[in-house]
C-alpha cells in the first residue's frame, strides 16, 4: 500500500437519545483526526452523481479500517462538513468516499 496522505478528516456519527420530556436529542460524535487523501472528482463520477441527484465535490481516500458507515465527515483544516454520498473499496485496505460539501449547501440554503 502506497498512499500519500495530504489531509486529515474526522468522521462524524450521531447518537440519538431523549430528554426528560421525551424530545429527541441528537449528539454529534466527532472522531479523532485520521489521515486522508483528497482527490478531484472525475468526469465519470460527476456525471454519475448528477444522475443520482447530488453534486459530487470531492473524493477522499481513507483506510477502510477507520470507516464504520458514518454519513458525515469534517475536514479538520477548513472545518467544512461533507456528506458521504458513496463509498468504494479501492482495495481491502483503502476506501474511497465521494462527498458533497454541506457547508456550501447551507450557505446557499440548499440543505
Amino acid at each position: 500500500m502506497n498512499c500519500n496522505w495530504n489531509h486529515a478528516i474526522s468522521l462524524i456519527s450521531y447518537k440519538k437519545t431523549k430528554d426528560k420530556d421525551g424530545f429527541d436529542i441528537i449528539e454529534e460524535i466527532i472522531s479523532n483526526p485520521i489521515p486522508a487523501n483528497f482527490k478531484s472528482i472525475t468526469r465519470a463520477e460527476e456525471e454519475h452523481s448528477k444522475k443520482l441527484g447530488y453534486n459530487a465535490d470531492l473524493m477522499i481516500e481513507i483506510m477502510a479500517v477507520d470507516y464504520s458507515n458514518q454519513e458525515t465527515l469534517l475536514d479538520v483544516d477548513t472545518n467544512k462538513k461533507y456528506a458521504i454520498k458513496r463509498t468504494y473499496a479501492i482495495s481491502s485496505e483503502i476506501l474511497q468516499l465521494t462527498v458533497t460539501d454541506l457547508t456550501k449547501r447551507q450557505e446557499n440554503g440548499k440543505i
